[in-house]
């Protein structure tokens, strides 16, 4: 992939689209710089599986007058356990028990982030 900082540093008027597949799936799905906080990958080894957080790469954005705004700020969202526990790469924080150290860990970042990004 090119490097799309490129574009910008020559201000030319272009779009950039990435698709966020959350890890290196061309490699057996290993952990990458995308791959969400405790999602187990083919390369981690960890118990609770990733320790680090994904890049800011899942919602939609622009860079519209010299900052990057969201294109779309959804007003209902479900907890995100409904999202984890749909992938087998998040079943040990549900089985044998639920993880729910983890579990809030990984909610209240999800809440954070979209409340720093309401408009104020």
């Amino acid at each position: 992939m090119p490097d799309p900082s490129t574009p910008i540093e020559r201000g030319l008027d272009f779009l950039y689209v990435c698709y966020d597949n959350e890890g290196y799936g061309n490699t057996g799905q290993q952990t990458s710089g995308a791959t969400p906080h405790a999602a187990r990958t083919a390369t981690d080894g960890a118990a609770i599986g990733y320790r680090g957080w994904k890049k800011d790469l899942f919602p939609s954005k622009e860079y519209v007058d010299g900052a990057v705004v969201h294109t779309h700020v959804p007003q209902a969202r479900v907890p995100v356990e409904e999202y984890l526990k749909r992938q087998g790469r998040f079943a040990h924080l549900f089985v044998p028990r639920r993880n729910e150290p983890v579990l809030a860990e990984i909610q209240a970042r999800v809440d954070a982030y979209w409340r720093a990004a309401l408009p104020q």
